[in-house]
């Protein structure tokens, strides 16, 4: 008769605990939803409001519910510093991150700026107009490739022209030092090439692709050097003195432009990112695909964390961040609609990405951080 009692006791709380679990569950739906509202019409203090109404506990469980908060409190907290160009392509920072140049396609100049303070030191007027630059590890020279189909070098420090790198038939779409001595470019020509800094000699070039290549970013370890190209590829270039210039890997991301390709810091994963609002995450050793995210955005820039954990991706109306081991889509940052060209990540939390005209500058917090600060807001 007691155990008959203690069964019936038992039903009856299993009972009141599956209900209270459907209540929550049903609650937590409702916060999506309307949070996933009111973010879409940008009024983001509401969403945040709306989703704080839950415990910590029950948005660090939900990934849903982690990203939208991520989305609402950097659109409430996150905001562009102030306009550094007319129109952006490219960005890159001296040596200690206490100078930063922008390119400005508008006019052909590079824009230099003290960081973080922002505030404007001089320019320097380009014969032609640049679309992407790069600078010397030891901080000295500045190359930028221009439309005219050369790459100029300067001197950080005067701003006076120190050489021009002649042998592209095309517009050149990007640089990258290997070392202070060493410098890779790409071309519309299809064509990738490296040169000798001190001469301007070329040091070999080749075609590597079937239409424009985009990008160019190097490895970690310098090895390796990543290209981008609109024939829907991204291939590993051998970047050693021994065998430069050997195809390591190709990848067929799709038949939509690719913008940009990076490789982890351990050279273990590829990354394209496209026209087609698709990013890809391949096995940089066998070329196999490991995960694809499609953000319904057109994809232009990416950039790994320097511990191999997240990739900052700029598109046409917002930067995303996600997880490089699983996919997941941390944060979707509003921008202001504008192509973002370049981003980068200064360390493991601290990144920087540039639309038009605009530089924006954050942090990424954890979800118990978010949720600390988020509350702060309100």
């Amino acid at each position: 008769m007691k155990f008959s009692a203690f069964r019936c006791k038992l039903a009856i709380a299993i009972m009141i605990l599956i209900s209270m679990a459907s209540l929550v569950g049903c609650n937590n739906e409702k916060v999506i939803t309307d949070a996933t509202e009111f973010i879409a019409n940008r009024d983001y203090k509401s969403a945040l409001t709306s989703i704080l109404s839950l415990d910590d506990e029950d948005i660090i469980k939900s990934d849903t519910l982690s990203q939208l908060l991520s989305t609402s409190y950097y659109g409430l907290k996150l905001k562009p510093e102030r306009e550094i160009a007319l129109d952006c392509y490219d960005m890159d920072f001296v040596p200690g991150n206490e100078i930063v140049i922008f390119t400005d396609f508008h006019n052909g100049s590079l824009n230099f700026y003290e960081f973080p303070k922002m505030k404007f030191i001089r320019s320097i007027l380009l014969p032609d107009k640049a679309y992407n630059i790069d600078i010397s590890p030891d901080g000295t020279t500045i190359a930028a490739a221009m439309v005219d189909h050369t790459i100029l070098l300067y001197d950080l420090e005067s701003g006076r022209k120190l050489n021009t790198l002649e042998g592209h038939t095309n517009r050149v779409r990007d640089v990258v030092f290997r070392d202070n001595n060493l410098l890779f470019s790409c071309s519309n020509d299809q064509k990738i090439a490296a040169w000798d800094v001190a001469t301007g000699d070329p040091y070999w070039g080749k075609r590597q692709n079937t239409k424009n290549i985009k990008s160019l970013q190097l490895s970690k370890d310098k090895t390796k050097l990543i290209t981008a190209s609109n024939d829907g590829s991204a291939c590993i270039v051998n970047a050693k003195d021994n065998n430069i210039g050997a195809e390591e890997l190709r990848v067929i991301h799709g038949e939509n432009y690719v913008n940009d390709a990076a490789i982890s810091p351990n050279n273990n994963y590829l990354v394209t990112v496209s026209g087609d609002g698709f990013v890809k995450i391949w096995d940089a050793e066998n070329g196999c695909s490991n995960k694809y995210i499609f953000l319904n955005d057109p994809l232009g820039a990416v950039d790994i964390s320097p511990d191999g954990r997240n990739i900052l991706i700029g598109g046409k109306h917002n930067a995303y961040i996600i997880s490089l081991n699983d996919g997941k889509v941390i944060s979707k940052i509003h921008g202001a609609n504008m192509p973002i060209w370049s981003v980068k990540f200064l360390n493991n939390t601290e990144f920087v990405f540039v639309d038009n005209s605009r530089l924006w500058h954050g942090e990424l917090l954890s979800t118990n951080e978010l949720i600390k600060e988020a509350r702060k807001l309100l």
